[in-house]
């Protein structure tokens, strides 16, 4: 038994012995810059892990008892001794470096620049950030300098050899997303950012004058551009996205490339663009967005082409006759059906008086229709929203549209047959707007009368009357034939010889019209047929 435990004894003492030995080797013998190229990445980086740990381990036993030797720039910092850091760097500026320094471990605690030094890095990938060794005039190592590449998170790694001894360190860096809104035009049909809210702290909104007009997201410290003119993006995976009115992937207001982050107007609109970092193993680059507000246009006239760069809007001080009662207008979004509508008369809102139908919603050549269409006469104020939009939006001028639309009386006269006793409603009979607006006269055959108050006719005897409708500035004259059952559509005819002529008959009761008879009193004078 004793001879097993003297045996086990000198098998553990040999384990511990290599075991040291290889920590020693990790430690004082760092991965080269191009460890990987040939080996399975896999395990080269869990090769590199373990030499991090074992290396921080001995970097505690190794250190200087005096002193701590530190990586740092402001409040950030790596002890070399610890080996990392718990938060990532954040590089705020395009570049900046981490300063190796010695700082006495007891008061006054006074910093010293390291002589003798060398750093490896283990990774000079420019993915996220370029970091690269400063270096003094004698070649002694300084620092790390970082240059931003693009946004993310990415592991810095490596050693620090120092009179002899060597200390591994890993820590992240990242680089935060923000959104350029510095302007570069002031041509009102460019896209800029603008104020929008009072609350706003500057032009913080994306305003997109023009449909099918594209604009590039522009990030802070990216600084190449790409033979197209647009901001070099690929030194880092980003992630783009628009949402209208928090749902997300609706393409009604903008198109995003994912290549270069540049949106494409295809509709008037308010939408949400965020971008994320795609490569962040810390998780705490936090994604940026941007409000873009394509504005909402009517025109009377088509965007030809779909080009919607003369696309004249219709505003608050124009007023919009509806010819023959109805009128097609065009608009800048993608569908007619998205917007609502508002109708006012003497400030009062009015239903069933004017109706909006969709047409035809945009093409690659034309521009979404639809038909405005009055059944009352008279002027009123009408407003057009947005519906997809969050409610502080509704009322911006960039949401909604107003004008006013006018339906002109039909002034055309109007002849009615009736019996004895009938009566006529003219308002329900015209688009006359309110009773209350017009007058109504009967003549003095004594045929009909009419009530002022309701506009209705009614018929006395049996002859001709007529009846005058005016407001004060248009006027139309409603004439009524009075009649036994049936009539002619003419009293008196001249007709030249061999010439003809249609007639009709016109009665309170149709439903007889199979058993009407035409016939003529005198056939040496005239025929009929029929």
């Amino acid at each position: 038994m004793k001879d097993n435990r003297v045996k086990l004894f000198k098998k553990s003492r040999g384990k511990t012995a290599l075991f040291l030995a290889l920590l020693m080797v990790l430690n004082l013998a760092p991965l080269p810059e191009n460890a990987g190229e040939g080996l399975i990445p896999g395990f080269v980086k869990t090769l590199s892990n373990i030499q991090r740990i074992a290396g921080n381990s001995i970097n505690s036993v190794l250190a200087a008892d005096d002193r701590d030797y530190l990586l740092k720039e402001g409040d950030f910092e790596v002890n070399l001794a610890t080996g990392g850091s718990r938060e990532p760097y954040t590089l705020i500026q395009d570049t900046n470096t981490l300063v190796l320094t010695s700082i006495l471990k007891t008061p006054p605690k006074t910093s010293q620049a390291v002589s003798g030094a060398k750093i490896i890095l283990n990774d000079t990938s420019e993915n996220v950030v370029k970091a690269e060794v400063t270096t003094a005039a004698n070649g002694d190592s300084t620092g790390i300098k970082f240059t931003k590449k693009g946004a993310g998170s990415k592991q810095i790694s490596g050693s620090v050899q120092i009179a002899g001894t060597n200390y591994n360190f890993s820590f992240f860096v990242k680089v935060d997303l923000e959104i350029d809104k510095t302007n570069t035009t002031t041509d009102v049909n460019k896209p800029k950012y603008e104020t929008v809210f009072s609350t706003d702290k500057g032009p913080g909104t994306l305003v997109i004058p023009v449909v099918n007009d594209s604009y590039q997201i522009k990030l802070k410290g990216y600084k190449t551009s790409t033979a197209d003119g647009y901001l070099d993006y690929r030194g880092s995976i980003l992630n783009w996205s628009v949402s209208v009115n928090g749902k997300n992937n609706d393409n009604s207001v903008l198109e995003i490339d994912q290549s270069n982050g540049v949106v494409k107007a295809v509709g008037a609109g308010v939408a949400e663009v965020a971008v994320a970092a795609g490569e962040d193993p810390t998780g705490k680059v936090k994604e940026t967005s941007t409000r873009v507000i394509v504005p909402f246009k009517l025109s009377l006239a088509n965007a030809a082409g779909g080009v919607y760069t003369n696309f004249n809007s219709i505003g608050s001080n124009d007023v919009i006759t509806l010819e023959g009662g109805k009128k097609a207008i065009y608009t800048n979004v993608m569908d007619p059906n998205d917007i609502e509508w508002e109708v006012k008369k003497d400030g009062k809102v009015v239903k069933d008086i004017l109706s909006f139908t969709n047409t035809r919603t945009k093409t690659n050549d034309s521009a979404a229709n639809f038909l405005i269409e009055g059944k009352r006469a008279g002027t009123y104020e009408v407003t057009a929203r947005l519906k997809n939009v969050k409610n502080d939006y509704k009322n911006l001028n960039y949401a909604k549209v107003s004008f006013k639309v006018n339906i002109p009386l039909a002034t055309s006269n109007a002849t009615v047959y009736m019996n004895v006793g009938d009566t006529y409603d003219i308002y329900n009979n015209s688009n006359i707007g309110s009773i209350k607006e017009f007058t109504f006269v009967a003549d003095g055959s004594g045929a009909v009368k009419v009530n002022n108050s309701t506009s209705v006719i009614t018929a006395i005897k049996t002859g001709r009357g007529t009846v005058t409708v005016s407001n004060g500035s248009s006027s139309f004259v409603v004439t009524v034939v009075v009649i036994d059952t049936i009539a002619l559509s003419a009293s008196n005819l001249t007709i030249p010889v061999g010439g003809s002529v249609d007639l009709s008959a016109v009665a309170t009761d149709v439903s007889t019209s199979d058993s009407w008879q035409w016939t003529s009193e005198n056939t040496s004078i005239a025929t009929v047929a029929g």
